[in-house]
């Protein structure tokens, strides 16, 4: 029997809302530890190193292509995130990163739309927002407005497949009102409303061997999100 659900291009599957039941919650009060808990830290097997870096080779197919749509176009990004920490301390990938940060105006991504749609993508690439899928708007980040995705290597560990979850390069969109980058919510520690004399003129830096856009003022903007121009590396 063929299900009623609905469908993206790429085999996602519309899931339907179910009623939580609420529970009460219990009088008794816990003691608090004095006790600091040490932070959790999950050591890789050897396979999921393989894989880790399997997706890490793919994603930097993709960030090329990216990269050359843009340059080519005229259009500008800039790096965030882990990735833009990866430029800086590793001129590429933090060992433990699983996905490309990227930014732009929305002035700019208007302008990727536009040539996104009409570009045939590499066999296996797939530019995901609310256009090229139904049900995008409805589970996206807010301030992702769109994904470069993988449609063959996925992520194990994501449990939300009411849209397609291939590897991905996120871009994230800042709206130019004035001297001002204004950010649609801020669902991110380093999403935030920014000057944009902070972040044009953008510089330059590499990322496994190939050039790639900074905002000018990246050292500043480090040093604000993570206490140091150059973050130290997780243990």
């Amino acid at each position: 029997m063929k299900s009623s659900r609905k469908r993206c291009p790429h085999g996602c599957v519309k899931k339907r809302q179910s009623s939580k039941k609420t529970t009460k919650k219990s009088s008794r009060k816990r003691k608090k530890s004095s006790r600091k808990k040490r932070p959790r830290v999950y050591k890789l097997k050897p396979t999921e190193i393989d894989n880790l870096k399997k997706g890490q080779r793919r994603l930097t197919k993709i960030f090329k292509f990216f990269d050359k749509v843009c340059r080519e176009n005229g259009i500008k990004y800039w790096l965030n995130g882990g990735t833009l920490i990866g430029a800086v301390r590793h001129k590429g990938w933090i060992p433990h990163d699983a996905d490309i940060d990227v930014s732009m105006t929305n002035r700019d991504f208007k302008k990727l739309q536009k040539v996104m749609y009409k570009t045939k993508l590499p066999n296996g690439m797939w530019f995901q927002d609310e256009k090229t899928d139904p049900y995008y708007e409805e589970a996206r980040n807010p301030d992702i407005w769109a994904k470069l995705r993988d449609l063959n290597l996925a992520y194990v560990d994501e449990k939300d497949h009411s849209i397609h979850n291939g590897i991905q390069l996120d871009i994230f969109v800042f709206t130019k009102r004035g001297n001002k980058l204004l950010v649609e919510q801020g669902a991110a520690p380093d999403i935030f409303d920014m000057k944009y004399s902070d972040v044009f003129p953008l510089k330059e830096l590499k990322f496994q061997g190939f050039p790639v856009y900074v905002q000018k003022n990246y050292k500043a903007f480090l040093k604000r999100v993570y206490g140091a121009e150059v973050p130290p590396e997780l243990p």
